[in-house]
């Protein structure tokens, strides 16, 4: 799912709105201070609410958002249950059911969540999305827009390795205050 995922965000057109709904088997857990302070997004694809658990997909799923800087909503929001589909076998429930939109649009999120009923022929619990969307927005001069850094060549490990060989250097570097 990786591949249509990434395919969807490149192909949405600069100033428009992505939302993306997904079962997306994956269990991203929640925002911690036990994060990896150096992982890409790390501390806006994730809430503070939601299951806790962490699954290989819902990483994966992590740090894709974080390249595409998007972000989880329903994990920004206090509910009573964020379950949304329950194992046959184990009984225990997980969140895998997600809404996606971009870092920068949370702010036009009201709620997100899991919705008190099972869809219809489904064994997943239904999730919703409650937006607040402008036909006419003013536009705001707000300057020279930030350069986007492309974080996806970290994806390549020989790449990645080499960067945190650069950093390290860098870091190992007196600062010009120390040399005076």
């Amino acid at each position: 799912y990786a591949q249509c995922l990434q395919e969807c965000i490149d192909t949405c057109v600069k100033g428009k709105l992505l939302v993306v709904s997904m079962d997306a088997n994956a269990s991203p857990g929640v925002r911690s201070r036990h994060d990896n302070p150096y992982e890409a997004g790390r501390d806006q694809v994730r809430g503070p609410f939601g299951m806790p658990h962490v699954n290989d997909a819902g990483r994966e799923l992590c740090m894709m958002l974080g390249l595409n800087e998007l972000c989880l909503p329903s994990t920004y929001f206090q509910k009573e249950n964020y379950a949304t589909w329950r194992n046959p076998c184990s009984k225990k429930w997980h969140q895998l059911d997600h809404f996606v939109v971009a870092q920068r649009d949370l702010m036009r999120v009201e709620n997100a969540g899991r919705v008190g009923l099972m869809g219809k022929d489904s064994d997943h619990f239904a999730v919703e999305l409650c937006l607040r969307v402008r036909a006419k927005l003013k536009s705001r001069d707000s300057g020279p827009k930030p350069v986007r850094i492309d974080r996806s060549a970290l994806n390549n490990p020989v790449t990645c390795e080499q960067f945190l060989d650069k950093v390290k250097a860098e870091m190992a570097k007196p600062c010009a205050a120390e040399t005076n």
